[in-house]
């Protein structure tokens, strides 16, 4: 067990994680269907996609034969990441005062996002109010991800990465530290236990008060 005063290298995952993305993802969605007279149980996607479903494969699940599903998820790959859907996103409760209590007891916060349009993400970023807390960020490509990730976990000595994904327990196997999956993201508890998740926390505030403790 650390001691309290134990300080350190914390790193983040973004959506999911620090920030409630199901609003953006189901809204967006919901929008494209709307263009091309479809109607889907955007609940039924959504717990789909936490069962370890891509978004392809939600919504071909829910859609079956009715409507070309890859024209759906183009579009909606496209603009996933545009500002105007990235204002739909807002912090999961309490998680902003929770990290400023971390960085209040000296710890060092990273945040590791996978975006596609950096710039964006840098706008929301400041739009959220993170930069008063004081993480230091890091941006990498979607398409290589977990070697990304892993690659800043190891860069910047971290020593547990807090996430929502197998791709982010991936990252941290890859840079041999301690993963803490936290299910109120964009995977289920079962889902993460499943794929290997040892340790599992209700929500983010529930990992961050964990180190407050202790440890």
């Amino acid at each position: 067990m650390l001691r309290k005063e134990f300080l350190l290298n914390i790193a983040f995952d973004f959506d999911g994680t620090l920030v409630d993305a199901e609003n953006r993802q189901m809204a967006l969605l919901h929008s494209i269907l709307q263009q091309f007279d479809l109607e889907a149980d955007l609940d039924a996607i959504w717990e789909l996609k936490r069962s370890g479903l891509s978004t392809k494969e939600a919504i071909e699940r829910c859609l079956g034969n009715r409507f070309s599903v890859e024209i759906i998820v183009n579009i909606w790959i496209r603009d996933v990441e545009q500002l105007y859907w990235l204002k739909y996103d807002k912090l999961f409760k309490d998680v902003y005062q929770n990290l400023k209590n971390l960085k209040r007891e000296k710890h060092e916060l990273f945040l590791i996002t996978a975006r596609s349009i950096p710039r964006n993400f840098q706008i929301q970023f400041s739009w959220l109010g993170l930069r008063e807390v004081g993480l230091t960020t890091f941006c990498v490509n979607p398409k290589n991800k977990t070697i990304q990730k892993a690659q800043v976990l190891r860069d910047i000595n971290a020593e547990i990465f807090i996430g929502d994904s197998e791709y982010d327990m991936e990252s941290s196997s890859r840079a041999e530290i301690d993963f803490w999956a936290v299910c109120s993201g964009q995977r289920s508890e079962e889902y993460l236990r499943k794929n290997g998740a040892d340790l599992v926390f209700q929500s983010t505030n529930q990992a961050i008060a964990q180190i407050l403790d202790g440890i």
